[in-house]
């Protein structure tokens, strides 16, 4: 009987042990995790007119120079191929052709939903993709500069400054797709708006400054600035999410 009663205390006091540290293990990820999150939904007031916040890092990163994830328009998780054979939305169809099953002229959605849109299903708490006018306010109420390997992170892009002061960083990550990369020369990222052209994507981009010689043999630096453009909705662009 005593043999017993040890034996029960013996496997009661290793389950008690187990659970605790099952518990610590728990716990450290979830701090971890919430560190993360905690880095990604990390608001920055640029001093904007509507009050728009600008997150100091893309979707997927954990610190403002890195490039994150990448995202075909209206998709909500990365992949590996971005063309149109695997875009969720658009299938190619024979003749240069397009079957559009989302966001066309029969549905006449023109923004992404919320299942759609990634910072809003990557992150919830608010966050979305930014719209057209967002970016415009961004364009015309903050300054912007070209930035080669900020803060000796080895990463190129463009180093944003409100009027207050405050700052965001967009590393130039390129897009991803059959045809293009331009890494560390360019930036292309997503909005929440569908072109009039029905298979492309609003999006913002910037490249590095040009310098042009003139034929006087003088120079000066053409500064690219951030512009507004379209995109081929399959391509893989970046995101950096809003809220208010």
């Amino acid at each position: 009987m005593v043999t017993i009663f040890i034996f029960i205390y013996e496997v009661i006091k290793y389950i008690i042990t187990y659970m605790k540290t099952i518990n610590s293990f728990i716990s450290e990820k979830l701090k971890v995790t919430k560190q993360i999150l905690n880095k990604h939904k990390e608001c920055v007031d640029l001093g904007l007119p509507s009050g728009t916040l600008w997150g100091r890092c893309n979707v997927g990163a954990d610190e403002e120079h890195e490039y994150g994830d990448y995202f075909a328009w209206g998709e909500t998780e990365p992949k590996k191929e971005y063309t149109w054979e695997t875009s969720k939305f658009c299938k190619p169809l024979k003749f240069d052709r397009l079957n559009i099953s989302k966001y066309s002229a029969v549905d006449e959605l023109e923004e992404l939903e919320p299942e759609d849109d990634a910072a809003h299903v990557n992150l919830g708490n608010g966050w979305t993709l930014p719209t057209i006018e967002q970016v415009e306010e961004l364009i015309e109420n903050t300054t912007n500069e070209w930035v080669e390997n900020y803060n000796d992170t080895g990463i190129n892009g463009r180093l944003i400054t409100g009027k207050n002061g405050n700052t965001i960083f967009l590393p130039a990550g390129s897009s991803k797709s059959e045809y293009n990369n331009s890494i560390g020369k360019a930036g292309e990222y997503w909005t929440k708006n569908l072109s009039h052209y029905q298979s492309d994507g609003v999006d913002f981009q910037f490249s590095k400054d040009i310098k042009v010689h003139t034929k006087n043999n003088s120079s000066f630096v053409h500064d690219s600035k951030i512009y507004i453009d379209k995109k081929s909705r399959y391509y893989g662009l970046l995101i950096r999410p809003v809220k208010k």
